[in-house]
Parts: C-alpha cells; sequence; structure tokens
C-alpha cells in the first residue's frame, strides 16, 4: 500500500470516527446488543429460582418485568460491573425491582380472575 493509500485511509478512518452520528450508531448497536443478551441471561438465570408456588407463565412474567426494571434503572456499564460483584450485592440491588414487579404481576393474576358467574348458582 503507498504512503498516499494509506494517508486517505487514515484520514476517512479519522472523518468517521469523529462523525458523532458514527459513533452514536455504534453505541446504540451496542446497547441493543447488550439489552438484548442481557434480558435472556437474566431471565434464564431468573427462572431457573422457580419454585412450585407459581406456575411457569407468572414466573417467566416477573423474570422479564426484573429484566426490564433492571435495564430501565441501571446503565450497561453499571450492569456489567454489577456482574462482578458479590452474589449479597446483586441481589441487594435487585431485589426491590423483583419485588415490585411481583407484586405487579400478582396484581394483574387477581384482576384477571374470573368473576363468580352470577345466577348459575343453586336454583
Amino acid at each position: 500500500m503507498t504512503s498516499r493509500s494509506l494517508l486517505i485511509l487514515v484520514c476517512t478512518a479519522g472523518t468517521l470516527l469523529a462523525c458523532s452520528g458514527f459513533t452514536e450508531g455504534l453505541k446504540q448497536g451496542f446497547n441493543q446488543g447488550f439489552d438484548k443478551s442481557f434480558r435472556e441471561s437474566f431471565v434464564e438465570s431468573c427462572m431457573a429460582e422457580r419454585g412450585p408456588e407459581l406456575d411457569e407463565a407468572s414466573f417467566r412474567a416477573i423474570c422479564t418485568c426484573s429484566a426490564d426494571g433492571m435495564l430501565a434503572q441501571y446503565s450497561a456499564t453499571e450492569l456489567m460491573k454489577l456482574a462482578t460483584e458479590e452474589p449479597a450485592e446483586i441481589e441487594r440491588r435487585a431485589l426491590p425491582v423483583v419485588s415490585k414487579c411481583a407484586a405487579e404481576v400478582m396484581v394483574n393474576q387477581a384482576g384477571a380472575a374470573p368473576a363468580p358467574s352470577e345466577g348459575l348458582g343453586a336454583p
């Protein structure tokens, strides 16, 4: 490669990197990829903790809500750092989010329960 070609390549790369649209695109792509990966991993790990007291669909709703809550509350950088913390610290940070989601799912289920039919009882 000639020195002129190399200079053009370096200048072009520098221009692209300096362009805020390019760096925003990279950042957005990273964040979308991270969010998807985090959500899948979080839900999978959360589902592994399911006990017999809740059906799978309800527990999945809690896990998915919790993953979305963590993504809304913490940046990708914070979540990556949190992943290196002790389990007690992770639980401490996640517990408020998970508790809120569990309460929301339970309230929604209670509201979605079929109402007793009137007029179908004993004559």
